[in-house]
């Protein structure tokens, strides 16, 4: 069982039943510039990705080999898909191991291709560095929809740790 104080500047961590120290793995994205230029430049996304590494690394003592970090251009659709993926095969991330997926930058919504009594007619997605707000003929320009995270998200609980945790900071401006 796993204990955990937070504050601005201090993270403790007590175990107390003597069971392995499980180690926090996380994917943290930040995209403040888009390929495509009808889509404004963000200010601070990629500061706070930077930030959240920073407080891993330092207040955490998070070792670098436990963080995928995606900026700006690396961000793409298939960057992004492929870090998720990545996480369920991934050797260095054990059973009770704790995932953060950490996103700052640009979302949206699409018209939902099915309607569902729980559904408002929209799917939201994250933009990422290749999208096209224009539309796009294929896969490529597309958005990350949240049905294919949580898709993704599905098989790394199956396969790894079941103790994910998503934190998107979006911005659905423009």
């Amino acid at each position: 069982v796993l204990l955990c104080s937070l504050s601005h500047n201090n993270v403790t961590l007590i175990y107390y039943d003597g069971s392995p120290t499980p180690s926090l793995f996380a994917l943290i994205i930040g995209i403040n510039k888009y390929a495509d230029p009808s889509v404004p430049y963000l200010l601070g996304a990629v500061n706070d990705a930077i930030a959240v590494e920073h407080f891993l690394v330092s207040n955490a003592s998070l070792a670098k080999n436990r963080i995928i970090i995606l900026r700006d251009e690396q961000a793409t659709q298939d960057g992004i898909m492929s870090a998720m993926r990545s996480l369920a095969y991934n050797s260095a991330i054990g059973t009770q191991d704790p995932i953060l997926i950490y996103y700052a930058g640009y979302g949206s919504e699409v018209a939902s291709p099915i309607t569902t009594n729980i559904s408002d007619g929209t799917i939201q997605m994250l933009l990422p560095y290749d999208f096209e707000s224009k539309g796009s003929k294929g896969a490529q320009g597309q958005g990350v929809l949240y049905p294919e995270i949580s898709q993704v998200l599905a098989e790394v609980a199956m396969r790894k740790s079941d103790n994910i945790v998503s934190d998107f900071r979006i911005a659905f401006s423009f």
